[in-house]
């Protein structure tokens, strides 16, 4: 009976799929290939990646360079030194001039300078004072998980979200970018069982943050993104409430296979779509191959109708058909 019930599930989301497909003006086309292994981009498609310096033979490859300079690069690292690091962003733009390229920076962590990528992208532990880094009902100070170097910051002081906002922007600045890009951002839930705050006071801490980064992007030229860490049924709410505040919203939990079900599918699509009528920037960063693929099923009449919605691939080279929309489409559908 559970076998029956899941068939019934997938068959319930395939015909959906289908139908939002089918829906749209322009209906699904095939891409046209352009001389040896490089492919057209859909027009209504846009593409968000990461690049560090394995990726330079691809951005330098013509064959290869419109995809690996896509329309929104959100985190350029790692490289050995600031001459690498140039020498990409220029690739990148020779490539793709009307790319937006962003600075990466955690929004919660503190580390030890000598252990930071390049370029860094986390607040120096030498520039926190003791009590801007939490700690736990013991008195212990709270790290990243497994990773022992890596301090929490008390987000919900406002000195230390400054320190966070004020270094990330001279950083972007100094570095000739476009956006902020906040990863470990959150609402609705903390990090780890060993937080002493709530998800409540969380929450608050940086809807606040939100508003300052915003605030303080604007003034500086810059843009503001922010990849935000929620349960998947509370994406409509937190996009909603953080929207205003931010140029764009990205989540690692697109469309996750444990929660794939008609109704939710539904709900995460309308949560998108009110970010997008806001001309907002929505990007999906899929962890796993499997969501990748329904992702870009899910969201091509969105892609069609507002053109600010961005497929961060997670695979080592991003380049594959899949993302141009061809064939495998129908493939899916068929499984």
């Amino acid at each position: 009976m559970k076998r029956l019930s899941t068939i019934n599930t997938s068959a319930i989301i395939i015909i959906m799929l289908f139908l939002i497909l089918i829906s749209s003006k322009e209906g699904i086309s095939e891409e046209k290939k352009i001389g040896t292994g490089q492919m057209k981009k859909r027009p209504s498609m846009l593409f968000a990646a990461q690049r560090n310096r394995s990726s330079f033979k691809y951005v330098q490859d013509p064959n290869l360079s419109d995809f690996f300079a896509p329309d929104f690069v959100w985190d350029i690292r790692v490289f050995k030194d600031e001459t690498e690091f140039i020498k990409m962003t220029k690739l990148l733009r020779r490539a793709n001039p009307n790319i937006i390229l962003g600075s990466y920076a955690s929004a919660l962590y503190a580390l030890a300078e000598d252990k930071d990528t390049y370029p860094p992208a986390k607040l120096p532990l030498n520039q926190c004072s003791k009590n801007w880094l939490l700690k736990n009902s013991r008195g212990s100070f709270v790290l990243a998980g497994e990773k022992k170097d890596r301090y929490c910051l008390d987000m919900t002081k406002q000195e230390v979200r400054q320190a966070v906002i004020g270094l990330a922007i001279a950083r972007a600045k100094h570095n000739g970018l476009d956006a902020l890009c906040f990863d470990n951002c959150y609402w609705g839930i903390s990090p780890n069982t060993e937080f002493p705050v709530s998800s409540e006071e969380w929450t608050a801490a940086y809807m606040k943050f939100y508003k300052e980064a915003g605030d303080e992007a604007r003034k500086n030229g810059l843009k503001c993104f922010v990849n935000v860490a929620t349960y998947p049924e509370d994406i409509p709410t937190a996009f909603a409430q953080i929207a205003p505040f931010i140029d764009g919203i990205m989540t690692e939990m697109a469309f996750h296979r444990n929660v794939r079900t008609p109704e939710m599918l539904y709900r995460e699509l309308k949560g998108y779509e009110n970010v997008l009528k806001q001309g907002k920037r929505v990007f999906l960063f899929p962890r796993y191959r499997e969501d990748e693929q329904f992702a870009l099923l899910a969201i091509t009449p969105l892609a069609k109708k507002y053109s600010l919605i961005y497929l961060s691939a997670s695979g080592p080279t991003h380049y594959e058909p899949l993302y141009y929309l061809a064939d495998i489409e129908w493939d899916i559908a068929s499984n």
